[in-house]
């Protein structure tokens, strides 16, 4: 089971922390609804993996107990074999590229029938770590050619401006230009499916002809800017750890 979505800790009553969810379409107003660990606690979950990928979703109040109270036990005592959560803010690429590759190895482990869950997410993580601007741009351009196979041209988008971002901070001014033209050429032939895109796109153009004009820094697709902690560190598995 995986979730992602905005998380709240219960600061005052732990069986208060829960996630987001989409709001109920019968409700009157369009609030979200909260999923709580209180509620949690009196189902019963068949999983061998549930995965919680939301900001601050494992705080809990510490008791007179060996764990924290929240939405990590309310998961296991609901019958989670494991829990996979997250314990501060995360940056949204890094994330969706860290629970890939970790169910990408998980995968691979079941069907060889050898590795356990702590090593499957221990390998998105430093596979996260150690990937370079390049890397991301090819994974970008990659994936946005996917979303155009499956028609998804919200998500080609985003993947889309992701990648010219990149390639605006390796300091690949005229790279970064030609893009951005061609993202702008993308929106243009469904401007209705891209309503408000536009504007923040010419904007990016701008602001990267600005640059170009001032000189840029030297080209270095060779950075690796999910090396830091809060960057892939965020993830902590808890329960049983093997497959």
């Amino acid at each position: 089971m995986h979730l992602a979505c905005h998380g709240q800790a219960g600061a005052d009553d732990a069986s208060q922390s829960g996630v987001f969810l989409a709001p109920d379409r019968i409700s009157q107003n369009n609030e979200p609804d909260m999923l709580t660990a209180g509620e949690i606690v009196r189902h019963r979950l068949h999983a061998a993996l549930v995965t919680i990928s939301a900001c601050n979703a494992g705080f809990g109040a510490v008791e007179a107990s060996d764990e924290v109270l929240g939405l990590t036990r309310s998961l296991l005592y609901a019958g989670a074999s494991s829990v996979l959560l997250s314990y501060w803010p995360l940056d949204d690429f890094s994330t969706y590229l860290i629970i890939e590759r970790s169910y990408e190895e998980l995968r691979r482990m079941i069907a060889e029938g050898a590795g356990n869950k702590a090593n499957a997410v221990r390998a998105g993580q430093r596979y996260v770590h150690d990937l370079t601007i390049k890397d991301l741009v090819a994974r970008c351009d990659v994936s946005a050619e996917q979303c155009a196979a499956r028609s998804d041209i919200h998500g080609q988008l985003d993947l889309l401006i992701e990648g010219a971002e990149w390639v605006t901070m390796a300091g690949d001014l005229q790279e970064a230009l030609q893009r951005y033209h061609n993202i702008q050429n993308l929106i243009d032939t469904s401007p209705a499916a891209f309503a408000g895109q536009t504007d923040s796109i010419r904007d990016q153009i701008e602001q990267v002809e600005l640059q170009i004009l001032l000189g840029g820094e030297p080209i270095d697709y060779s950075a690796h800017p999910f090396s830091e902690e809060r960057h892939w560190a965020g993830f902590f598995l808890h329960g049983d750890w093997r497959l």
